[in-house]
């Protein structure tokens, strides 16, 4: 039997998955009845966005870029995986960093996968701290692994950044 998906309502489902006292309930609402969204409701009490999820993917909560596939299988769809490094194939700026996102794509990643960068501190490519060449410093800043990334202030970043240059470009 078909309950209602209140998760504290064991009552039979009658009309779009809720008992009859939550069906009546939300069905004058104006809002999408997914919490937090107060987008207007389309059909069978979701907004367009959480309606088109639902009937695609049977879940209203998975997380779906611009673009209508999930965010991470656009991510991992753009990364290389060479070694300890995940190089992002993706688009790359003239400074030689992935966009992913309408953001950095290492610190979308950092961000994702361990947690925001502290205010104030930025992402240090260790692994570009560390090339050997000037080609592959910038090799690595195309690399989006959070294990290659160490959020630091600016004047550590460019500290490094510094040293890094100055022995790429001794004699």
């Amino acid at each position: 039997m078909k309950t209602c998906k209140i998760e504290t309502c064991d009552t039979k489902h009658v009309a779009g998955g809720f008992c009859e006292k939550h069906y009546r309930a939300n069905k004058d609402s104006p809002e999408c009845w997914v919490s937090d969204c107060q987008r207007p409701q389309r059909a069978k009490q979701l907004c367009d966005a959480h309606y088109r999820r639902q009937l695609k993917y049977g879940d209203v909560n998975v997380i779906l870029s611009n673009q209508g596939r999930p965010v991470l299988e656009r991510f991992w769809n753009k990364v290389s995986i060479r070694g300890n490094h995940w190089i992002w194939v993706g688009a790359v700026s003239s400074s030689g960093y992935g966009s992913f996102e309408a953001m950095l794509a290492h610190k979308w990643a950092y961000e994702y996968f361990v947690r925001p960068v502290p205010s104030g501190l930025e992402l240090d490519h260790l692994c570009a701290n560390a090339s050997e060449t000037k080609e592959d410093a910038f090799y690595f800043r195309r690399c989006v692994n959070p294990q290659c990334l160490e959020p630091v202030s600016h004047q550590i970043n460019c500290q490094r950044g510094k040293l890094s240059t100055s022995l790429l470009l001794a004699p």
